[in-house]
């Protein structure tokens, strides 16, 4: 698959032929139903400690536990903190992973001028997987513990699905943010982390799904995260949903709200076509 593509806009930075249709996307009913589910969720993980290391975690994980189980979920904490989300439904297969550390003190956001402002990474990672849960779709979850200091949390996890432990997933799908490409750019999937490559048929489903369903995604390399270690599974499919954001790291990382509708939109497309994501667990080498 040739990385560094923008689907859906012809590949061209001033190709302005998709405005249309992207403005229409993220005034659409839908968009604005999904950004009204994630900012409630956004503005209490982003104010919450939730240092990196000693399991610090605790209160956020405290949170998305009380949260899931509204939900009707089944939920476990594994020895090292990971809080799971089990799902026997058939999109089930699906796993998403977001994080549930900080770099740094807590801050709640703030919106303004079709921005948000605040503690972001990963609150907003974990605020989309919870909108798109409270739709109804039952994909699996894992909201790992420290992603920033080394992915202790994702080690974990993958070393228990390695030895069958934990089931594996069809495919784990991480969501995360990026200090990559811009704002405006809309979702961001990553093909790789840090020189890993994912495998290429689900990327190509993926890819698929989104456009045929009228979404736009750009596929990127990507950095380090906790899909690093999901990517070393043998027939693993694996991916990252991104949000770009500015100030990586800081109290005023900023996001604007457009690129988060759009990436709520298509993790929710995703997940309601899961049947048609390849199964590299069983039909492929």
């Amino acid at each position: 698959m040739e990385e560094n593509k923008f689907t859906n806009t012809g590949g061209n930075k001033d190709d302005t032929s998709h405005i249309t249709s992207i403005v229409e996307i993220i005034k659409s009913p839908d968009a604005q139903n999904a950004w009204e589910k994630i900012k409630p969720h956004l503005t209490e993980v982003s104010g919450l400690e939730s240092l990196s290391g000693n399991g610090r975690e605790e209160k956020v994980r405290n949170y998305l536990e009380n949260e899931a189980k509204k939900l009707g979920y089944e939920t476990k904490i594994d020895d090292v903190g990971n809080l799971w989300l089990l799902s026997d439904a058939p999109e089930g297969e699906i796993l998403l992973c977001a994080h549930m550390d900080k770099v740094g003190e807590p801050q709640k956001i703030i919106e303004e001028d079709g921005e948000i402002i605040g503690r972001l990474d990963d609150a907003l990672g974990i605020s989309i997987i919870i909108s798109v849960l409270e739709t109804g779709l039952r994909p699996s979850v894992l909201f790992t513990v420290e992603e920033e200091t080394g992915g202790a949390g994702a080690r974990h996890a993958t070393d228990n699905i390695h030895k069958a432990k934990e089931k594996q997933p069809k495919l784990a799908l991480i969501l995360d943010v990026s200090a990559l490409e811009e704002h405006g750019a809309g979702p961001l999937i990553y093909t790789s982390s840090s020189g890993i490559p994912f495998p290429k048929l689900p990327l190509e489903a993926i890819e698929k799904i989104i456009i045929e369903n009228g979404l736009r995604v750009k596929l990127i390399p990507g950095f380090i995260n906790d899909s690093t270690f999901f990517a070393r599974l043998p027939n693993q499919g694996v991916a990252t949903l991104q949000v770009h954001i500015e100030n990586m790291h800081s109290t005023k990382e900023t996001a604007f709200v457009s690129d988060i509708k759009e990436t709520a939109l298509v993790l929710e497309t995703i997940i309601k076509n899961h049947d048609l994501l390849p199964d590299l667990r069983v039909n492929y080498e």
